[in-house]
């Protein structure tokens, strides 16, 4: 992708050569997405699901969706993604925090918890979880949450989660 410049105009004459190429579409999404072309990535990645259905391409769109604060079709292209690769963690997680982000903080919560099980050592959906469970007032589980992630950047020798959770853990503590 370093360079994607160079690759553009190739991917164009792939395109108008054969105009039901998925995966030209969807390196075309990719290089408009380094661009900040968010409205032309948003027609490559949903020019390429006309074609062909990939949970990667479903998340490629969910985020340029949640960049232009389309959040409900956001979730609706992570829930396509999990259909189609249900044991994967990502998409759950991304999926919460566009929940988040919509203010649907038990759906949030629900999302977080599966992504947990599938991958228990995440510390960014413990925090995550834990943000969503102070908007629901569960400030003891919200705690317990934060503590454990705090525990798992440490160990991750990650100090800006470290730290930033700490923070939050500060203000719950403060609030008391």
């Amino acid at each position: 992708m370093k360079n994607y410049k160079k690759a553009l105009p190739d991917l164009n004459k792939a395109i108008e050569y054969k105009t039901n190429y998925a995966y030209a579409f969807y390196k075309r999404g990719l290089i408009r997405t380094q661009q900040k072309d968010n409205i032309g990535a948003l027609q490559d990645f949903t020019n390429a699901l006309n074609i062909e259905r990939k949970p990667e391409t479903y998340m490629m769109r969910a985020s340029i969706r949640n960049d232009l604060k389309d959040y409900t079709g956001a979730a609706d292209d992570y829930t396509s993604a999990i259909k189609m690769i249900k044991n994967n963690y990502i998409p759950y997680t991304l999926r919460a925090s566009t929940y988040y982000r919509m203010e649907k903080y038990e759906d949030a919560v629900k999302d977080y918890t599966k992504s947990l099980k599938l991958k228990p050592n995440y510390p960014e959906s413990y925090l995550g979880r834990g943000l969503a469970r102070i908007k629901l007032s569960q400030y003891k589980e919200a705690e317990k949450d934060l503590n454990k992630a705090k525990e798992l950047y440490l160990k991750n020798e990650d100090m800006t989660g470290y730290n930033r959770t700490s923070q939050i853990i500060n203000k719950i503590q403060t609030n008391k």
